[in-house]
């Protein structure tokens, strides 16, 4: 009987810890008709893709997914225009912007994916102007 209680505890405990660790993307994303959205978890190795879907007629989106710990993850529209996100779980993160521009959609929701997004705006900054410098 202990072993039973203890058994449905377990997977009681399983249970809330999975769906407490689920995160959500969502927002709008303009000048982006017939484009395809991809969520990719950033690994050492490379990229996991966790979610594809195509943007609505007006931009809207809304991706679901599961992480135990705080994660790198890249929402991009192309190879070359994206944006960096460190999601960690129970974030509802809202995203506003253009497709023309991910590196200056606008975020909400979650800290570590705007500090994520000002270190990479410092870097481009600082890589356009050591650029200049070189071309001098």
């Amino acid at each position: 009987m202990k072993r039973l209680v203890f058994f449905i505890c377990a997977i009681i405990i399983i249970t809330s810890c999975k769906q407490s660790g689920q995160f959500e993307v969502s927002g709008t994303i303009q000048n982006s008709e017939d484009k395809t959205l991809v969520l990719n978890e950033l690994l050492v190795s490379g990229t996991q893709e966790i979610e594809s879907l195509k943007l609505d007629k007006k931009g809207n989106f809304k991706i679901k997914a599961n992480t135990d710990i705080p994660k790198f993850y890249q929402l991009a529209i192309s190879k070359n225009n994206f944006i960096t996100l460190l999601i960690e779980s129970g974030e509802k993160i809202t995203i506003e912007g253009d497709a023309k521009d991910m590196s200056k959609v606008k975020i909400s929701g979650s800290e570590g994916s705007i500090l994520a997004q000002k270190i990479n705006n410092q870097l481009a900054e600082t890589k356009h102007k050591l650029d200049s410098i070189l071309r001098k």
